[in-house]
């Protein structure tokens, strides 16, 4: 089982190879793990994905130069790893909730240069570490000292109680036997069995009416045509 400050070299990594092959197969097969593994791990240690954490981390180096620079939209897409400014626009609205020129529009609107230098820059610094501030680099298995106990014996005062005395009864709840399951079957299935053979009846029944229904019919006509 690898360490966590193994896991946090993967971080690193994948962090300055934001613009080259930053694939899990390519992590880790440099990190010497399965891409399972790697998977796995580092989602239960840094709460993403290592796909969603590039991505993140494009995504919010983009929108720091987005309110930082005047460079095009489409320059800082390609320069943030994307294939086109349409891939761009539909990531970046998918993770912020607008589109790139309304970011830049409305974010830190009114603000001086060096405001949005240092925005920047606490962007490119923090950013890889969201996620990662409860993680500890030293094993969980290390041996902490005891405290000292201090034991002291007194003599106290008396105090009144109250105390309340009540009978228990065998308690009746307990967990079913196999043989309670078995005879609870039964009984269900004869129920079952018991309704159906009351629905037959009742269609027989029904059916036998009509019929005789049918039969009387069929005679008062013939009646009505010889008196006819």
């Amino acid at each position: 089982m690898p360490l966590k400050r193994d896991l946090l070299h993967v971080v690193g990594r994948l962090r300055r190879d934001l613009d080259g092959d930053a694939s899990l197969d390519t992590l880790a097969r440099r990190a010497g793990w399965s891409p399972f593994h790697l998977q796995r791990v580092f989602t239960r240690v840094v709460g993403e994905t290592p796909k969603q954490y590039a991505l993140r981390l494009r995504l919010e180096g983009a929108a720091a130069r987005l309110v930082s620079t005047d460079e095009s939209i489409c320059d800082i897409a390609l320069a943030a790893g994307f294939a086109s400014h349409e891939v761009f626009t539909r990531a970046f609205r998918r993770h912020f909730g607008q589109s790139p020129t309304r970011y830049r529009r409305t974010a830190l609107r009114g603000a001086a240069s060096d405001v949005r230098a240092r925005h920047r820059s606490l962007i490119d610094s923090a950013g890889p570490c969201v996620g990662l501030f409860h993680t500890t680099i030293y094993s969980s298995h290390r041996r902490h000292t005891m405290p000292t106990l201090s034991i002291d014996r007194r003599e106290l005062a008396e105090q009144p109680i109250l105390s309340v005395r009540s009978r228990a009864g065998p308690t009746r709840s307990r967990t079913p036997s196999l043989t309670d399951w078995a005879r609870h079957s039964l009984m269900r299935r004869r129920a079952d069995s018991r309704s159906r053979v009351a629905r037959s009846r009742a269609i027989t029944r029904r059916a036998r009416d009509c019929s005789t229904w049918k039969l009387e019919s069929r005679c008062a006509r013939r009646r009505r045509g010889r008196v006819m």
